[in-house]
Formats: C-alpha cells, structure tokens, sequence
C-alpha cells in the first residue's frame, strides 16, 4: 500500500478514517462481505452498494458529485436500514428508501437478517 498524502486533502477526509476504521473493525461484514452494485440510471454520480455477510447487510451511498441529490430507491432489499455513519437524510419503509445526500455525501447504514 502507497501511504496517503494529507497535504492534499482539502476535503478534510483525514478526520473521517478513524471513525470508518472502527465500522470497518467492528462488523465483519465491511471486510468480507459479499458486495452486491446498485444504480440509479438518473445519477451517475450516485454510488450504491450492498455488503452482506452471514445475516448481516451493510448498505452504502456515496454521492462523487458537488450537487445534492434526492432520490426514492423502490427496491425492498434497501428498506429497513439503522444508520451507522453519514450526513444523508434517509428514511425507509418495506419496498423503499427515499435519501437526500449533500454534495460529496455518504450514508452507511446496516440491518440484520438473523
């Protein structure tokens, strides 16, 4: 692994690996679960993404873009999600999940299958 150069992070992401460090450790699934895409054709900016390992989900979205984004995701596998991390507004109910993302934006969230 190349070390990160901090100099050039004016985004202040330096501050956010402790606590993603401590996501990462703390379920399993981050690390080895299975990673399922998902997309939302009308923002391609929109990254989604499922990770799932022995019962438990872990759902994350990341906007790569400077602009907000709203969006209903009609999928039942993203309904029912706890947020573990992130400053996107998000609610759910049993076939969706509606998200508000700030530019360069992230949810990550989890639920278990158990």
């Amino acid at each position: 692994r190349d070390p990160i150069d901090w100099s050039r992070d004016t985004h202040g992401l330096r501050a956010l690996y402790p606590e993603l460090n401590v996501l990462r450790r703390d379920h399993e699934a981050l690390r080895r679960g299975v990673h399922i895409p998902k997309s939302v054709e009308k923002y391609p900016s929109l990254y989604l993404g499922l990770r799932e390992l022995d019962g438990e989900q872990i759902f994350f979205a990341v906007n790569l873009g400077a602009s907000p984004i709203e969006v209903t995701v009609p999928d039942a596998a993203l309904a029912g999600f706890t947020r573990l991390f992130g400053n996107a507004a998000y609610s759910t109910d049993t076939d969706r999940l509606g998200m508000k993302i700030p530019g360069y934006g992230y949810f990550i969230g989890n639920k278990s299958r158990r």
